[in-house]
C-alpha cells in the first residue's frame, strides 16, 4: 500500500505523484471504517479544468464578447507532426463554437464526458471521406473548409452529458451524445 497508490493522478494523462495525491499511509483501521492518509487536498475536476489542462482551451467571460483561447490562428499554428495529440481536435473545438456550451458561465459547471479523437483518428476519418491526409496541417485545412455548424455536429457526437467512467460502460450499451437524435453502441471485450 502507501506510495504506490495515486488519486486523481491522470487528470492530464500523467500518472506520476506530482500530478495527484499520494497515499502516504494506508489501511489505518478505525472503529467505523478505514483511513487512507494522502498528501494533497483533492479538488474535483471540472470540464473547464480538464479542457484547460488537457487541451489548453479556456474561455474568458470577463470580456465582451467572451474570448476563447487559443484563437483559430493560434490553434492552427500549433499543428505539429504528432498524430497522438489533440491539435486537430482543439482547432475543431474552437471553430465549432462549442467552448461556451461545454464551459458555460454558470456555477456549478455541468459535467461532460469526451470521447476525444487524437490527430491520427482525424487523419483516418478525413482520408476515409475521400481526402488523403497525413498531417495535422492537412486535417486542419479540411476542417477549416467546413461550416462551424458541421464541425459542431461532428464534435457533439463525441460528447456525452455527465461523467461516464470506463467502468460505467457495458457491452451493447447504447450511449446518447449531445448530437440530438443520435446514439453510439459500446462493444466491450477484455477492456472497453
Amino acid at each position: 500500500v502507501g506510495g504506490s497508490y495515486l488519486l486523481n493522478a491522470n487528470n492530464s494523462g500523467v500518472t506520476t505523484a506530482g500530478n495527484g495525491a499520494t497515499v502516504v499511509t494506508g489501511d489505518v483501521e478505525a472503529s467505523n471504517g478505514v483511513i487512507h492518509v494522502i498528501d494533497k487536498v483533492l479538488i474535483p475536476v471540472s470540464t473547464a479544468a480538464a479542457m484547460a489542462t488537457t487541451f489548453g482551451v479556456t474561455i474568458n467571460y470577463g470580456t465582451s464578447p467572451a474570448t476563447v483561447s487559443p484563437s483559430l490562428t493560434t490553434a492552427k499554428a500549433a499543428a505539429d507532426a504528432n498524430a497522438a495529440d489533440y491539435d486537430v481536435f482543439v482547432y475543431a473545438l474552437v471553430k465549432s463554437g462549442l467552448v461556451s456550451t461545454l464551459t458555460p458561465n454558470k456555477s456549478p459547471l455541468p459535467d461532460f464526458t469526451f470521447f476525444t479523437p487524437n490527430d491520427g483518428a482525424f487523419y483516418t476519418y478525413i482520408t476515409n471521406a475521400g481526402t488523403t491526409v497525413t498531417t495535422d496541417a492537412g486535417a486542419i485545412a479540411f476542417i477549416e473548409a467546413l461550416s462551424a455548424e458541421d464541425v459542431a455536429s461532428l464534435l457533439k457526437y463525441h460528447v456525452v452529458t455527465g461523467r461516464v467512467l470506463s467502468t460505467d460502460l457495458s457491452d451493447g450499451m447504447s450511449v446518447s451524445p449531445l448530437l440530438a437524435g443520435k446514439t453510439f453502441t459500446v462493444m466491450a471485450g477484455a477492456s472497453v
